[in-house]
Protein backbone atom coordinates (compact mmCIF):
# COMPACT_ATOMS: atom_id res chain seq x y z
CA UNK A 1 0.00 0.00 0.00
CA UNK A 2 1.42 3.46 -1.00
CA UNK A 3 2.00 6.13 2.08
CA UNK A 4 2.82 9.69 2.25
CA UNK A 5 6.38 10.68 1.24
CA UNK A 6 6.23 13.28 3.71
CA UNK A 7 4.06 12.02 7.04
CA UNK A 8 3.80 8.42 5.94
CA UNK A 9 -0.15 8.63 5.87
CA UNK A 10 -2.44 5.84 4.05
CA UNK A 11 -5.48 7.68 3.62
CA UNK A 12 -6.47 10.37 0.93
CA UNK A 13 -3.08 9.89 -0.90
CA UNK A 14 -2.81 11.78 -4.51
CA UNK A 15 0.06 12.12 -6.76
CA UNK A 16 1.52 15.39 -6.79
CA UNK A 17 4.00 16.72 -9.67
CA UNK A 18 7.73 17.21 -8.47
CA UNK A 19 8.72 20.05 -10.88
CA UNK A 20 5.09 21.58 -10.63
CA UNK A 21 4.30 20.84 -13.75
CA UNK A 22 0.58 18.66 -14.17
CA UNK A 23 1.44 17.67 -17.41
CA UNK A 24 4.52 15.89 -16.87
CA UNK A 25 2.80 12.47 -15.72
CA UNK A 26 6.49 10.67 -15.47
CA UNK A 27 6.50 8.33 -12.93
CA UNK A 28 10.05 9.88 -11.85
CA UNK A 29 8.28 13.11 -11.37
CA UNK A 30 5.41 12.28 -9.10
CA UNK A 31 5.55 11.90 -5.10
CA UNK A 32 2.61 10.23 -3.10
CA UNK A 33 1.29 13.03 -0.89
CA UNK A 34 -1.96 12.95 1.67
CA UNK A 35 -3.83 15.50 1.11
CA UNK A 36 -2.65 17.30 4.37
CA UNK A 37 0.88 17.03 2.79
CA UNK A 38 -0.32 18.21 -0.52
CA UNK A 39 -1.99 21.48 0.92
CA UNK A 40 0.89 21.95 3.22
CA UNK A 41 3.06 22.25 0.32
CA UNK A 42 0.90 24.48 -1.92
CA UNK A 43 0.66 26.96 0.73
CA UNK A 44 3.92 26.85 1.92
CA UNK A 45 6.45 26.36 -0.20
CA UNK A 46 8.42 29.55 -1.23
CA UNK A 47 11.27 27.92 -3.19
CA UNK A 48 9.28 25.66 -5.06
CA UNK A 49 12.49 24.48 -7.79
CA UNK A 50 14.70 24.42 -4.46
CA UNK A 51 11.78 21.94 -3.27
CA UNK A 52 11.82 20.08 -6.91
CA UNK A 53 15.40 19.35 -6.66
CA UNK A 54 15.52 17.67 -2.74
CA UNK A 55 12.43 15.62 -3.92
CA UNK A 56 14.80 14.79 -6.98
CA UNK A 57 18.00 14.10 -4.20
CA UNK A 58 15.08 12.20 -2.57
CA UNK A 59 14.21 9.86 -5.08
CA UNK A 60 17.65 8.93 -6.03
CA UNK A 61 18.53 7.74 -2.65
CA UNK A 62 15.11 5.34 -2.31
CA UNK A 63 15.90 3.80 -5.69
CA UNK A 64 19.42 2.35 -4.06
Amino acid sequence: MKTCCLCGNKKHLLQHAINWNEDNNDANNLITLCNSCHTWIHNKVEYKYEYAQLFLEYLELTKK
